[in-house]
C-alpha cells in the first residue's frame, strides 16, 4: 500500500506521551547503531539527501525514521527512484521491539510531517503487506 499526505491535510490530535521527544538526528553513528547498519551506510544516507529522526523516551532511543528528499530506494522491491521536487519519501520508520504499543510510531510520523512541512508539498510512505504492526 502507498499512502500520501499533503501539507494541507489535517493530522489527528494525539495525546502527549510523557518523556517522549522527537528530533532530527544528524549523527551517523547513532543512526548506524539504531538501524543496525554499517556506519558508512548511515553516513551515505545522511550525505545523499536523507534526513533521520529519532524518538527518545526518557533519553532512550526508542524509534527512528528516514526522509528521502532526492534519491530513494525501496529495498524490498529492489527499486531506486528520484523523489520529485517538493515531495518526500518516508521510509524505514521503526519502533524498537521493547517500546511497541506505546503510541510512539504515530507521534514519530506526525513529528516528521510537521518538521518537514515548510518545504514539502506531499509525503509518500509505503506499507508492506507483511508488516502487521
Amino acid at each position: 500500500m502507498i499512502y500520501s499526505f499533503s501539507y494541507q491535510d489535517t493530522l489527528p490530535v494525539l495525546p502527549a506521551v510523557p518523556g517522549l521527544v522527537i528530533r532530527e538526528c544528524e549523527d551517523a553513528l547513532t543512526m548506524s547503531i539504531l538501524n543496525q547498519i554499517p556506519l558508512k551506510t548511515a553516513q551515505d544516507r545522511l550525505f545523499n539527501d536523507n534526513r533521520a529522526y529519532v524518538a527518545w523516551l526518557n533519553d532512550v532511543a526508542v524509534a527512528f525514521g528516514w526522509v528521502a528528499l532526492g534519491r530513494a530506494r525501496i529495498g524490498e522491491l529492489n527499486h531506486e527512484f528520484i523523489v520529485p521536487m517538493n515531495h518526500a519519501y518516508l521510509w524505514n520508520l521503526r519502533t524498537l521491539p521493547d517500546f511497541k504499543g506505546l503510541g510512539i510510531y504515530p507521534r514519530l510520523l506526525q513529528s516528521i510531517l510537521q518538521a518537514e512541512n515548510p518545504s514539502v508539498e506531499r509525503f509518500w510512505i509505503l506499507h508492506a503487506p507483511e508488516n502487521e504492526a
